[in-house]
């Protein structure tokens, strides 16, 4: 489920776009599941729960791709018409490589208990963000920023 959303509406038109992201990575990031797993991480918990640990998992954008790519809508003309779209990150990673990434920044020796998942992972699909300018980076790369933005807070 989509949890984020923006809406960007020029000032001096009535055209908008709503862009749409499961999993936003930053300095306040705590809502979406990788969050409260690395919150869960931080706290020392004596273990967390994750599934789908080979799901190749694009569904993380961090803020600063977010900040860019609404800075490129507000001052383009492309938008003629309302447009809603998804954005992801590129290079899908597994679950279970990210999740173990943040074990390893927090320095978590709890347990990581993988479970059935309640419903199916999806990915996601930014074509249509990159054909508007959009430029995804990888999921790896997000997560660099993301821990980069952990350790400096």
């Amino acid at each position: 489920m989509l949890k984020y959303q923006w809406r960007i509406q020029r000032p001096d038109s009535l055209q908008t776009v709503s862009i749409r992201s499961p999993a936003i990575a930053g300095h306040r990031t705590h809502r979406h599941f990788l969050a409260k797993i690395l919150n869960r991480m931080q706290k020392k918990e004596k273990s967390v729960n994750a599934s789908n640990p080979e799901h190749l998992f694009n569904n993380l954008v961090h803020e600063d791709k977010i900040a860019e790519f609404c800075e490129l809508l507000l001052g383009s003309n492309q938008i003629t018409k309302f447009q809603a779209f998804p954005i992801g990150s590129s290079e899908p990673l597994p679950l279970s490589q990210i999740v173990q990434r943040l074990a390893d920044e927090t320095k978590y020796k709890g347990e990581i208990i993988w479970r059935t998942a309640d419903s199916s992972p999806f990915s996601i699909n930014s074509d249509a963000a990159i054909k508007l300018g959009y430029k995804p980076i990888s999921t790896r790369a997000t997560l660099d920023l993301w821990m980069g933005d952990i350790k400096g807070a």
